[in-house]
């Protein structure tokens, strides 16, 4: 129940919205759940054979955290209650998946976007192997460079330098 409680007053604490406090209530029911569910859910696993895959298992324990935090961002984004609602009707609307999904293919922003989420979970997977780091260290100076100069020309050709509002003036 602390949970629940704390981050309902999160979801307060970030305005005073229907929205943000299911939002808060969202995110402390779904770790009351994780913590209520793990003794079910190491079983299943064990059961499973999914004990045995450790990195299968990480990949989906990410999976699900990332779907569910990213539920409860609808609530987030929305300044109202019914425009969460119709944002959630409008995504879970398949009338016109045909269209919405040849949209989003020939979107060069969403296809890189792709690109790039499997690009860091490849590069988390390689970042926790046990001496990775220290691997990188011993590359030959030439090869740090480039990594970093990859880095700071991603940065520049996509990042954003315009002055924004900062987001949470925005509520």
């Amino acid at each position: 129940m602390n949970l629940i409680l704390t981050f309902t007053l999160v979801g307060f604490w970030h305005g005073a919205h229907w929205n943000f406090l299911i939002f808060g209530l969202l995110h402390g029911l779904f770790m009351t759940m994780a913590n209520i569910s793990r003794p079910v859910m190491e079983k299943f696993n064990r059961l499973s054979g999914l004990s045995a895959a450790p990195a299968l298992l990480k990949t989906l324990n990410q999976a699900a955290t990332f779907l569910l935090v990213s539920a409860t961002g609808f609530f987030f984004g929305q300044h109202s209650f019914a425009s969460t609602l119709a944002l959630i009707g409008n995504i879970t609307d398949f009338s016109n998946t045909g269209i919405a999904l040849r949209q989003m293919l020939q979107n060069n922003d969403f296809i890189l976007s792709l690109i790039l989420i499997v690009f860091m979970l490849r590069f988390e997977a390689l970042a926790d192997r046990p001496g990775f780091k220290e691997k990188f260290i011993r590359r030959p100076l030439s090869v740090k460079y480039a990594a970093y100069l990859a880095m700071l020309f991603f940065l520049l050709i996509f990042g954003i330098f315009s002055r924004q509002e900062f987001f949470y003036f925005q509520f």
